[in-house]
Parts: C-alpha cells; structure tokens; sequence
C-alpha cells in the first residue's frame, strides 16, 4: 500500500485507479472533493464473490465476496438498476448502479458505498467483463470521516455467479494535528 500526503496526488491516483473511461475518471474526481490536509493511503489486490442469497435487489442481483491483497474485507453488493447502455456499436455493453457495504476484517470498521459500472453481457456463456466504481458513502469506526473509493475490474460467469477480477482503492481520512504540527491519519491496515 502506498501513502499519499496530499489531495492533489490522492485525485491523481484515484483518477488513475477509474480506468473504465475518461468520463468515470473526471466524475470520480468531481464525486469526492479532496482537500490538502487529508491523508490517502493507495491498495490494490484480487477479490472473488459468488451472486447469491441474501438479496433484497429490486432486479434480483447481489455478490457477497472477499477483498484479499492490501486490503482484506469481506463485502456485500446489492444491484439496484441495469439497463443497455444504448451504444450501437456495442449492444452487449449494460450500466449499472448499486450499494455495497465492505467490512475489514482487521475489526475496524464498515464503509458503505454508492456504485455504478459497465458490464458486457456475453451469449456464448463466457464470464461477463465489468468495471464497477464503488464512492465511499460513509463508514463506521476507523472509517466514519474516510472518503475515496474503490474500482473493481473483472468477469462475472452468470452459469456459476463467481466472479473474480482485481481491485484498486484510494481511502482519505483528515489528519488530526496532535499539537505538534505532526498529523497522523487511520495509518496501515
């Protein structure tokens, strides 16, 4: 995981870590202003999740997985619309919007998220290839003043509901001045 200082740097990588198109880059960085007393720590690693109950989607979609690597958390993501995406040139490419709630396993704390994405609906039965953009909500504990997010890139075999792929993520908390100009943030994980 690698530490950033500054808000501008935190932008830059997150903006890095959309890399679904330019379009969710510049909204990533417009949905979650970032200010230059907040420390950012970046981390990357693979996940794995299966569809599955409980689900209270309103389109019947929902993966519980785990987030492995840098970070390691268990989550839940609930899919809340999905429609085409209306792009002739591509008529398997659908969007989609949702909740997820991610829990790190270390005990400290929860962050809720609000996502959205693109997934490419195959007919041939291969995995599915998305990209979903996950923009902290809030949290819990170590969490509760966190903003950033997360960028899951994968496919997703509808005939088993595994899914496997890779994340990034960018997670910004104030610092807190200890009254000797030296700040301190949530530190590592």
């Amino acid at each position: 995981m690698a530490q950033v200082k500054s808000g501008i740097a935190a932008l830059s990588v997150f903006a890095l870590l959309a890399t679904s198109s330019a379009a969710d880059a510049k909204e990533a960085q417009h949905s979650q202003p970032q200010k230059k007393d907040q420390e950012c720590t970046a981390y990357y690693g693979p996940f794995n999740s299966n569809t599955g109950e409980p689900c209270e989607s309103p389109i019947g979609l929902c993966t519980h997985g785990m987030l492995e690597g840098e970070f390691e958390a268990t989550y839940d993501a609930t899919f809340l619309t999905m429609e085409s995406a209306d792009d002739p040139s591509d008529p398997s490419k659908f969007v989609y919007t949702g909740t997820s709630v991610v829990a790190a396993l270390d005990g400290s704390g929860i962050i809720y998220t609000e996502d959205t994405g693109t997934i490419h609906l195959t007919q041939d039965g291969s995995p599915a290839s998305f990209v979903t953009k996950a923009i902290i909500s809030s949290g819990t504990k170590s969490y509760k003043h966190t903003s950033g997010g997360f960028v899951a890139v994968g496919g997703l075999l509808f005939s088993t509901g595994a899914a496997t792929g890779t994340f990034s993520a960018v997670l910004c908390d104030p610092e807190h001045d200890n009254g000797h100009g030296h700040g301190h943030g949530r530190g590592h994980h």
